[in-house]
């Protein structure tokens, strides 16, 4: 038995038309999914038909009768058989998708629960699934299985890299003088990434590092997200903060755009290129501003992009600026952080301000370290980065898929 649609997957979205009017539909073209090459479908005799979808509201509108076939939707209805859906979001990590698959397809289509296959990025979804499960009449569960996609492509550039000749990576943690002491990659404007720059500015900590920080595709500025930061700092109780952000106003809105590797910062740039390692050899650590952040976002939730896979992949000691307990998850797929040399505390703070504001001060502490601390900072930091590099380069096809706790 096998995955029946290997070549042919379908994903499932909807837009608006030129008249805004709400369309769905499937698309086939589009390449074949990563997730079709990071599970051996063939390790049981179960059949398995895959579909992919970015949003999860659209699993309330998905007509399962458009792709499978009569006697395949009713094998899926029938709780002994072994056929199973699969619905995949891997390169996603919307929560919501956890609920949406109740009640979007095992209620509406009356389908048994552990008859279809969730693959998620959202670490939590194995938590969320449990509360579900609960509160439902019955103990049937949906199964969810953690495919992070972008380590498995991390994992394909680094072997790229490493394969091409003419190509050499520059080497990290030198036990040099350092003018710069982080690196700080930001290109859309969410919420967490203008509020983690605005702090860095407040505590003289800009013009320590390497920051990137430019006009991007959600066109967003100071003059519109300055206003947003304050009112969300003063409705979640944190005054100080908010009133010392409001008398940064006009000084963020006159702050030039800060560029990097590129000024075209539009492009959504998930691939490594060797020429960027330089930026992570002139610096000592990097502070990684991940995909989501605030809980009160409406896309939130424990999720690893290439964001996270790109110091790894240098060798590159980082704090992550992201949800609370993403370290502890990113431990629980192999790898190693860098407590006690950094102080990762910060890791379970669950109120999102206090965690950032912690993040801030061991950023002060880090860029404060000089002379034999530093070096040996840099040696003992040094031995963890080439243990997770090596984590990263000798995972088999099939180690990309995780368990739901952690």
């Amino acid at each position: 038995m096998a995955l029946i649609n290997g070549t042919t997957v379908r994903f499932y979205d909807v837009e608006l038309d030129r008249y805004g009017k709400v369309v769905s539909e499937w698309h086939t073209d589009h390449e074949t999914p990563v997730i079709t090459f990071m599970h051996d479908w063939d390790e049981d005799n179960n059949d398995y038909y895959v579909i992919e979808f970015r949003k999860s509201p659209v699993l309330g509108l998905i007509q399962l009768e458009e792709v499978l076939t009569e006697q395949q939707l009713s094998n899926l209805k029938q709780s002994n058989s072994n056929f199973y859906l699969v619905v995949s979001n891997s390169h996603e990590a919307f929560l919501s998708c956890v609920q949406d698959v109740y009640s979007g397809l095992v209620d509406r289509y009356s389908i048994p629960a552990h008859k279809i296959i969730l693959m998620t990025g959202a670490f939590e979804a194995g938590k969320l699934n449990e509360e579900i499960i609960a509160e439902r009449d019955n103990n049937d569960s949906v199964k969810i299985k953690i495919i992070v996609d972008f380590e498995k492509s991390a994992q394909n550039q680094v072997e790229y890299l490493l394969g091409h000749k003419k190509l050499k990576f520059a080497k990290t943690l030198e036990h040099k003088h350092y003018e710069k002491s982080f690196l700080n990659f930001n290109r859309r404007w969410r919420n967490h990434r203008p509020l983690f720059v605005a702090m860095l500015k407040m505590e003289g900590l800009l013009d320590k590092g390497l920051v990137s920080f430019g006009p991007s595709d959600d066109n967003r500025d100071w003059s519109e997200t300055h206003p947003t930061l304050v009112n969300m700092l003063r409705q979640d109780g944190h005054r100080d903060l908010a009133r010392k952000l409001d008398n940064m106003k006009v000084e963020l809105e006159n702050m030039p755009p800060l560029y990097l590797d590129h000024k075209e910062l539009v492009t959504n740039r998930a691939e490594f290129l060797a020429q960027d390692d330089w930026m992570y050899a002139e610096t000592y650590f990097s502070l990684v501003s991940e995909t989501h952040y605030f809980e009160r976002d409406e896309e939130h939730g424990i999720f690893f992009s290439e964001k996270v896979f790109k110091p790894i992949s240098f060798k590159h000691p980082f704090l992550l600026i992201a949800p609370v307990g993403s370290l502890a998850a990113l431990k629980s797929i192999g790898y190693k952080t860098f407590a006690p040399f950094i102080n990762e505390d910060y890791d379970k703070i669950k109120n999102d301000v206090k965690r950032m504001e912690a993040i801030i001060q061991e950023t002060k502490r880090l860029d404060a370290l000089e002379g034999d601390e530093l070096s040996e900072w840099l040696h003992q930091c040094k031995k963890i980065c080439e243990y997770n590099f090596n984590v990263l380069y000798n995972k088999d096809k099939y180690d990309f898929a995780h368990k739901v706790n952690y």
